[in-house]
Protein backbone atom coordinates (compact mmCIF):
# COMPACT_ATOMS: atom_id res chain seq x y z
CA UNK A 1 0.00 0.00 0.00
CA UNK A 2 1.47 3.25 0.62
CA UNK A 3 5.64 3.55 1.66
CA UNK A 4 7.32 6.85 3.56
CA UNK A 5 11.08 6.91 5.01
CA UNK A 6 12.73 7.36 8.33
CA UNK A 7 15.96 9.31 7.80
CA UNK A 8 14.29 12.05 6.08
CA UNK A 9 11.51 12.21 8.33
CA UNK A 10 13.24 12.56 11.24
CA UNK A 11 15.56 15.49 9.18
CA UNK A 12 12.04 17.35 8.19
CA UNK A 13 10.40 16.39 11.99
CA UNK A 14 14.03 18.26 12.95
CA UNK A 15 13.52 21.64 10.65
CA UNK A 16 10.19 21.76 11.74
CA UNK A 17 10.45 21.98 15.54
CA UNK A 18 13.90 23.57 15.19
CA UNK A 19 12.14 26.48 13.76
CA UNK A 20 9.50 26.17 16.01
CA UNK A 21 11.43 28.29 19.30
CA UNK A 22 10.23 31.40 21.03
CA UNK A 23 11.71 34.28 22.17
CA UNK A 24 12.66 34.73 26.01
CA UNK A 25 9.84 35.50 28.17
CA UNK A 26 11.82 37.49 30.33
CA UNK A 27 12.99 39.87 27.72
CA UNK A 28 11.31 43.65 27.87
CA UNK A 29 9.14 44.98 25.21
CA UNK A 30 10.16 48.03 23.22
CA UNK A 31 7.62 50.64 22.72
CA UNK A 32 6.58 50.14 19.38
CA UNK A 33 5.87 46.29 20.26
CA UNK A 34 2.52 46.58 20.63
CA UNK A 35 2.01 47.52 17.00
CA UNK A 36 4.35 44.75 15.72
CA UNK A 37 2.78 42.42 18.07
CA UNK A 38 -1.38 43.60 16.41
CA UNK A 39 0.95 43.16 12.78
CA UNK A 40 2.10 39.94 13.78
CA UNK A 41 -1.27 38.65 14.60
CA UNK A 42 -2.43 39.82 11.28
CA UNK A 43 -0.23 37.84 9.39
CA UNK A 44 -0.01 34.72 11.53
CA UNK A 45 -3.87 34.23 10.85
CA UNK A 46 -3.41 35.28 7.01
CA UNK A 47 -0.58 32.15 7.49
CA UNK A 48 -3.25 29.82 9.13
CA UNK A 49 -5.33 30.26 6.89
CA UNK A 50 -2.85 29.41 3.68
CA UNK A 51 -1.74 26.49 5.90
CA UNK A 52 -5.61 25.09 6.62
CA UNK A 53 -6.06 25.05 2.74
CA UNK A 54 -2.41 23.54 2.40
CA UNK A 55 -3.41 21.06 4.23
CA UNK A 56 -6.92 19.91 2.92
CA UNK A 57 -4.81 20.36 -0.43
CA UNK A 58 -2.57 17.63 0.74
CA UNK A 59 -5.17 15.82 2.15
CA UNK A 60 -6.79 16.06 -0.98
CA UNK A 61 -3.36 14.65 -2.55
CA UNK A 62 -3.44 11.38 -0.88
CA UNK A 63 -7.03 10.72 -1.95
CA UNK A 64 -5.73 11.65 -5.70
CA UNK A 65 -3.27 8.71 -4.77
CA UNK A 66 -5.52 6.50 -3.54
CA UNK A 67 -8.03 6.81 -6.33
CA UNK A 68 -5.08 6.79 -8.92
CA UNK A 69 -3.58 3.46 -7.63
CA UNK A 70 -7.26 1.80 -7.34
CA UNK A 71 -8.00 2.80 -11.07
CA UNK A 72 -4.41 1.45 -11.78
CA UNK A 73 -3.52 4.50 -13.32
CA UNK A 74 0.74 4.64 -12.79
CA UNK A 75 0.69 7.99 -14.82
CA UNK A 76 -1.49 10.01 -11.98
CA UNK A 77 0.47 8.72 -9.40
CA UNK A 78 4.00 10.05 -10.56
CA UNK A 79 2.61 13.68 -11.01
CA UNK A 80 2.50 13.57 -7.10
CA UNK A 81 6.53 12.86 -6.64
CA UNK A 82 9.21 15.07 -7.06
CA UNK A 83 11.62 13.22 -9.30
CA UNK A 84 14.34 12.19 -6.61
CA UNK A 85 12.07 11.47 -3.68
CA UNK A 86 12.40 8.57 -1.50
CA UNK A 87 9.71 5.27 -1.53
CA UNK A 88 10.13 2.75 1.23
CA UNK A 89 8.17 0.09 0.48
CA UNK A 90 8.14 -3.02 2.93
CA UNK A 91 10.54 -5.81 2.24
CA UNK A 92 12.55 -3.67 -0.46
CA UNK A 93 15.15 -1.44 -1.25
CA UNK A 94 14.84 2.27 -1.04
CA UNK A 95 13.39 3.58 -4.19
CA UNK A 96 14.69 7.44 -5.04
CA UNK A 97 14.40 7.55 -8.65
CA UNK A 98 11.09 7.91 -10.63
CA UNK A 99 11.67 4.73 -12.90
CA UNK A 100 12.07 3.03 -9.90
CA UNK A 101 9.05 4.48 -8.59
CA UNK A 102 6.96 3.79 -11.82
CA UNK A 103 8.02 -0.18 -11.92
CA UNK A 104 7.19 -0.34 -7.80
CA UNK A 105 4.14 0.90 -8.54
CA UNK A 106 3.30 -0.72 -11.98
CA UNK A 107 3.62 -3.85 -9.92
CA UNK A 108 0.90 -2.21 -7.15
CA UNK A 109 -1.88 -2.00 -9.48
CA UNK A 110 -1.55 -5.18 -11.25
CA UNK A 111 -2.72 -6.48 -7.92
CA UNK A 112 -6.30 -5.63 -7.37
CA UNK A 113 -6.59 -3.07 -4.61
CA UNK A 114 -10.59 -3.47 -3.07
CA UNK A 115 -11.97 -1.73 -0.26
CA UNK A 116 -9.02 0.53 0.13
CA UNK A 117 -9.28 3.27 2.12
CA UNK A 118 -6.66 6.50 3.83
CA UNK A 119 -7.43 8.58 6.51
CA UNK A 120 -5.14 11.16 7.33
CA UNK A 121 -4.99 11.72 10.67
CA UNK A 122 -2.65 15.16 10.85
CA UNK A 123 -0.58 17.41 8.69
CA UNK A 124 2.12 19.12 9.71
CA UNK A 125 4.14 22.57 8.70
CA UNK A 126 7.65 23.84 8.62
CA UNK A 127 7.64 27.58 9.67
CA UNK A 128 7.86 28.64 6.60
CA UNK A 129 5.27 26.53 4.73
CA UNK A 130 7.82 24.95 1.84
CA UNK A 131 7.27 21.52 3.75
CA UNK A 132 5.08 19.37 5.52
CA UNK A 133 4.39 16.08 6.60
CA UNK A 134 0.99 13.94 6.74
CA UNK A 135 0.31 10.97 8.82
CA UNK A 136 -2.18 8.32 8.86
CA UNK A 137 -3.55 4.73 8.49
CA UNK A 138 -4.73 2.83 5.60
CA UNK A 139 -6.62 -0.69 5.02
CA UNK A 140 -7.53 -2.81 1.99
CA UNK A 141 -7.20 -5.74 0.11
CA UNK A 142 -4.69 -6.82 -2.53
CA UNK A 143 -5.02 -9.88 -4.96
CA UNK A 144 -1.61 -10.39 -6.42
CA UNK A 145 -2.38 -12.47 -10.23
CA UNK A 146 -2.99 -15.89 -9.44
CA UNK A 147 -2.94 -15.76 -5.92
CA UNK A 148 -5.07 -14.90 -3.17
CA UNK A 149 -6.23 -12.00 -1.62
CA UNK A 150 -4.23 -10.58 0.96
CA UNK A 151 -5.72 -8.32 3.66
CA UNK A 152 -3.70 -4.99 4.99
CA UNK A 153 -3.75 -2.07 7.32
CA UNK A 154 -1.34 0.19 8.91
CA UNK A 155 -0.04 3.33 9.16
CA UNK A 156 1.57 6.04 6.55
CA UNK A 157 3.93 9.41 6.71
CA UNK A 158 4.43 11.49 3.61
CA UNK A 159 7.02 14.49 3.26
CA UNK A 160 5.90 16.82 1.20
CA UNK A 161 7.88 20.01 -0.95
CA UNK A 162 6.02 23.18 -2.03
CA UNK A 163 6.70 24.17 -5.68
CA UNK A 164 5.97 26.37 -8.12
CA UNK A 165 3.38 23.62 -9.59
CA UNK A 166 1.92 22.89 -5.86
CA UNK A 167 2.92 20.07 -3.43
CA UNK A 168 5.02 17.17 -4.30
CA UNK A 169 5.92 13.89 -2.17
CA UNK A 170 9.92 14.30 -1.57
CA UNK A 171 9.59 10.93 0.61
CA UNK A 172 6.91 8.26 2.03
CA UNK A 173 6.77 5.09 3.74
CA UNK A 174 4.50 2.99 5.49
CA UNK A 175 4.33 -0.35 7.83
CA UNK A 176 1.87 -2.68 8.38
CA UNK A 177 -0.16 -3.07 11.42
CA UNK A 178 -0.63 -6.59 11.28
CA UNK A 179 1.61 -9.70 12.51
CA UNK A 180 4.19 -11.25 9.69
CA UNK A 181 2.94 -14.51 8.62
CA UNK A 182 4.15 -17.28 10.44
CA UNK A 183 5.38 -19.06 6.91
CA UNK A 184 7.54 -16.56 7.00
CA UNK A 185 11.52 -18.63 6.66
CA UNK A 186 14.02 -17.33 9.26
CA UNK A 187 17.30 -15.66 8.46
CA UNK A 188 19.96 -17.91 7.65
CA UNK A 189 23.14 -16.96 8.75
Amino acid sequence: MRSRSGWIVTACLSLVFAQACSPNAGEAPDTGAAAATAANATEGTAALADRTADAEAIRGMDQRWLRAVVGKNVDSVMTLYMPDAATLMPGQNPITTAEGRRAAYRDMVNMSLTDAQITTLGVEFSDDGTMAYDYGTYSGTMTPPGAPAMKDRGAYLNVWRRTPSGWRMVAEMNNSSLPMPSSASPVQR
